[in-house]
């Protein structure tokens, strides 16, 4: 489980930014939106396959490789 907090301040870190968070009250950010997404990796893991990261770190890589394709670069990961 990943917080919409945690994100964001993942992605002031990547984008070296200190934007100002705020929040709404209430556990949703708009009408509609889902507070909590869950995914059944069952079928996939039945078939051998695991997870690499955690999903802050998969945030992280995400967010990291996206800041090096905007400047050119490739991600060494």
């Amino acid at each position: 489980y990943v917080s919409v907090r945690e994100i964001a301040e993942i992605a002031n870190r990547i984008s070296e930014t200190t934007a100002k968070l705020s929040f709404g009250e209430g556990p949703r950010g708009w009408p509609g939106d889902v507070p909590i997404v869950k995914f059944n990796v069952e079928k996939i893991k039945s078939l051998g396959w695991h997870s690499t990261y955690s999903a802050s770190q998969a945030i992280e890589s995400s967010l990291m490789s996206m800041k090096l394709a905007l400047r050119g670069e490739k991600n060494l990961e």
